[in-house]
């Protein structure tokens, strides 16, 4: 226990595993920060960004932007822990005052980017009741998170001053990030699953190419969520397995430093959904734009119809006409009022 508590250099072994997962996890936010630019970059020529709303262009830029003053942070991190003078075990654990504006900045990234995708994803439900008490949960919870992450970044500075008291009592450091990652992880998970839940009874069982098109679209929309409720889940399990160990507690900052990218990538991902799947089914886009328009809100807008081939079927399939007019029927709340084409608003998707 000497080298914990005598104020002496620690070892190699030991400074790698305090300092390591924390390198690791910026050079990984470093680079899909990266990334990401080069996302934005063929975002902007794609039809997607042409049929976006003002207002969606702004999230993408205040989010990038914003990433760009986290990486900043990160870059910091990775010049703090190379020319740090003293390699005590106490000067290591306290961490870096700077750091401690890191959870606030990716917790502002991550509910804009959520509730963004909540917005979205809400204009597919039926009932107005049920779209607000959706927003109302998915706000609610942000803001939960937004605690857990005041709670850590205090807790931060005050570790690294050696105060190790609760910053309010009962609410630790550890207890703060919990609160922030269990809730950041439950509004991926709770807008994914609200979203696929509303497609399937809007698409699924009608015919097989809106079967094609919820199997896809359901695809795309768990592979967005998967990258932030993975690493969110992950970050919360390890704080509860190793925040109280001498030299492993450090070991969550490998995946809780790259979400403000993964969360940019994940609303990204998101918003190029519509393109996906007009590349991938072509002319049967508007046979589901015609009998199940509210699965497809976002393919055209105003400005712009989505100039899908048209195929007609000579066929006198009279089952699968009859077929189609009955979920048209069925569906028919699902056409939302206001500026249209064709009955298809833009930006229903998540």
């Amino acid at each position: 226990m000497d080298q914990y508590t005598s104020g002496q250099p620690v070892s190699l072994g030991l400074a790698e595993a305090l300092i390591g997962p924390i390198l690791i996890g910026a050079m990984l936010q470093i680079g899909l920060y990266g990334f990401l630019l080069s996302y934005l970059i063929n975002l902007r020529s794609s039809p997607t960004w042409t049929r976006s709303r003002r207002i969606t262009r702004t999230v993408c830029y205040g989010v990038v932007l914003l990433n760009t003053g986290y990486t900043g942070l990160t870059g910091h991190t990775i010049w703090y822990w190379g020319t740090l003078p003293e390699r005590d075990y106490h000067t290591i654990a306290g961490g870096e005052v700077v750091a401690a504006a890191g959870p606030i900045v990716l917790t502002t990234i991550a509910v804009i980017v959520q509730m963004t995708l909540a917005v979205r994803s809400s204009r597919i439900m039926k009932r107005a009741i049920y779209r607000y008490i959706y927003i109302t949960v998915i706000g609610c919870t942000g803001l939960v998170s937004y605690l857990g992450a005041i709670v850590l970044s205090a807790s931060s500075l005050r570790w690294h001053f050696l105060n190790m008291t609760d910053w309010v009592a009962g609410l630790s450091l550890k207890k703060g990030l919990m609160i922030w990652m269990w809730s950041a992880c439950s509004i991926d998970l709770t807008i994914t699953t609200v979203y696929l839940i509303q497609l399937r009874r809007t698409l699924w069982g009608k015919n097989s190419t809106s079967d094609s098109v919820f199997l896809l679209i359901g695809r795309l929309v768990v592979r967005s969520a998967a990258y932030t409720a993975v690493f969110a889940a992950l970050v919360a399990i390890m704080t509860q397995l190793f925040c109280d160990s001498m030299n492993l507690f450090g070991l969550d900052f490998v995946f809780c430093i790259p979400l403000a990218s993964l969360y940019t990538l994940s609303l990204f991902t998101t918003l190029t959904i519509p393109d996906v799947v007009e590349r991938e089914l072509g002319g049967h886009i508007a046979r589901v734009q015609k009998s199940h328009p509210s699965a497809l809100l976002t393919l055209s807008s105003p400005a712009q119809i989505v100039r899908a081939p048209v195929v007609i079927h000579r066929e006198s399939d009279e089952s699968e006409v009859e077929q189609e007019k009955d979920s048209e029927k069925a569906f028919g709340w699902a056409r939302l009022r206001g500026p249209s084409v064709g009955g298809v608003n833009a930006e229903g998707l998540p």
